[in-house]
């Protein structure tokens, strides 16, 4: 599933699946971005589909990135930074799943909402042709203050071409 990056400590890159690593800006004193490169082979392939996604699927739940970046090492995807913590923040040093424990303990009506705009936007990967295929809490980007939960940005590269059996 497409969406914005994962949100890291600040100052602290991370790679969020192999072949991949993303990291926080901050541009000209104010805006902050997420950039994420390709550091193998297979995490170029899938920054190669996470373009082909978004140029496929438009969905308000869906972050765009502003810029992609064609090089040679493959693209590099710039995405607004939005606030929130990955409910189920895995790294190369543990998991931290603190925030996967808040959002079970918000209230039903308010997760619902949450798991709606998520499945909603499953909805138009689905309508462009596409399945994802890496749906779990690891992908779910959620924002306490402002109680909006958006998927996470390593989903993005996990869409994959839906081909009806024969």
């Amino acid at each position: 599933m497409a969406g914005p990056p994962h949100r890291r400590q600040p100052g602290r890159a991370a790679t969020p699946r192999p072949g991949s690593s993303s990291w926080p800006r901050t541009l000209r004193r104010s805006r902050r971005w997420l950039v994420k490169t390709a550091t193998t082979v297979e995490g170029r392939a899938s920054l190669d589909r996470a373009v082909a996604v978004h140029a496929a699927v438009s969905h308000p739940t869906i972050v765009r990135p502003t810029w992609t970046i064609h090089g040679t090492a493959g693209p590099t995807l710039v995405y607004p930074w939005y606030d929130g913590t990955v409910l189920n923040h895995a790294t190369a040093h543990g998991t931290d799943r603190s925030a996967l424990t808040r959002f079970q303990r918000l209230p039903v009506p308010q997760v619902e909402v949450a798991l709606d705009a998520i499945l909603d936007a499953h909805l138009a990967v689905s309508a462009a042709g596409l399945v994802a295929v890496d749906l779990y809490d690891g992908c779910f980007l959620y924002d306490f203050a402002a109680d909006v939960a958006l998927p996470a940005a390593p989903a993005v590269g996990q869409c994959r071409q839906f081909r009806p059996p024969p």
